[in-house]
Order: structure tokens, then C-alpha cells, then sequence
């Protein structure tokens, strides 16, 4: 069993946050309750019809600062995976959030809503997989939104909808037909 720490009952919806290993960086530092890593944890106390699973970096082999910091935020609505493969992740999930990682790029191609954690500053650097242009992922760049932009993307069927038919346009454009059938038009 890959479940490291949490409690698995919660009801409803299943939120990935497969960027962890930023997190534990910041908690040797220390923890700041205003960085968009501890935002994800806080929020989660507020939404008790969603489940949020921490999946921990291949380099984190550490899932007790993840506990505490859940702990320090009365946070019972959570897991801790580590060995668990990304995609099997993505495909329990209802919604992922991260820091623009690889893993959001796997989501969009699977047609999942995804989150990303300080857009801003990312495409300032550069949208490399042109999600801001097709508007397939929701930009949190106000932690104090994520809140919003979480039960948005998880309960608003409009907002899913409009996403959807984003990353159906940004499929065709990207990847063409996700049909199994790649090596037949070949």
C-alpha cells in the first residue's frame, strides 16, 4: 500500500498535489503559512466534500513533515502516497494541483482540471505548453483565490465545461487523436 499517512473516507471529490518536494524545502526554512505550498493544505480544512492527496516527490522520503504541517493545520481530509506512479494519481483525481510540472501537461492530455500554483510568475517565463493561450488550466496567482478557484474547478459545471472544451481544442492542436491509434496513420 502506497497510502503513507491521512484519513481515505472522505466523501466527494479527489484533489492530487503531486509537488511536494518545493514543500519541504520551505518547511527547513520554515514554514510561512502565506506560501503557495502550506495554502493548498490550509484551504482543505474549509472544503470537507473534497479529499486532497499529497504525492510526494521521488527524491522526499521524508512524509512526517507533510504530517505535521497537516497536523499544525487541523487538516483530517488528506493522504500521503510515495511510491504510487503519477498516472495512476491522475487518473483517481478529480483535479491536480502544481507548480507547472510535467504532471499538469499528463492531466490536460487526460482531459483533468488542473490548478496552477503561481501562473504568473510561470508565464513570465514562458508558457511552454501554450496552457494560458488555450485557457486549459485556472491561474492562481492571489493565494487568497485558491479557495475560489479550487471549488470552482471541482463543483462549478460550467467552469469544467468551458475547460473541457478548451483541452478538447488544445488535444487536437497538441496531440491530435488520443485514440490508441497513432501508429495506424503512420
Amino acid at each position: 500500500n502506497n497510502l503513507v499517512n491521512g484519513n481515505n473516507k472522505t466523501p466527494g471529490k479527489n484533489i492530487a498535489f503531486p509537488d511536494t518536494a518545493k514543500l519541504a524545502d520551505k518547511f527547513f526554512i520554515g514554514c510561512n503559512p502565506y506560501n503557495e505550498n502550506d495554502a493548498a493544505f490550509s484551504v482543505m480544512k474549509n472544503i470537507k466534500e473534497a479529499h486532497l492527496i499529497v504525492k510526494l516527490h521521488p527524491f522526499d522520503t521524508n512524509p512526517h513533515v507533510y504530517r505535521q504541517i497537516a497536523r499544525e493545520m487541523h487538516l483530517s481530509n488528506y493522504s500521503i502516497v510515495g511510491n504510487l506512479d503519477a498516472s495512476k494519481l491522475l487518473q483517481t483525481c478529480d483535479l491536480i494541483i502544481t507548480h507547472y510540472s510535467r504532471v499538469s501537461y499528463e492531466a490536460v492530455l487526460i482531459n483533468k482540471n488542473v490548478l496552477i500554483l503561481n501562473q504568473s510568475s510561470t508565464f513570465d517565463n514562458g508558457d511552454v505548453w501554450d496552457f494560458k493561450r488555450y485557457g486549459v488550466a485556472i491561474a492562481v496567482d492571489n493565494l487568497d483565490e485558491l479557495e475560489n478557484h479550487i471549488r470552482s474547478a471541482l463543483f462549478d459545471r460550467e467552469a469544467s465545461s468551458m475547460l473541457g472544451t478548451n483541452r478538447s481544442q488544445y488535444i487536437l492542436e497538441h496531440a491530435y487523436k488520443m485514440d490508441g491509434k497513432a501508429a495506424d496513420r503512420v
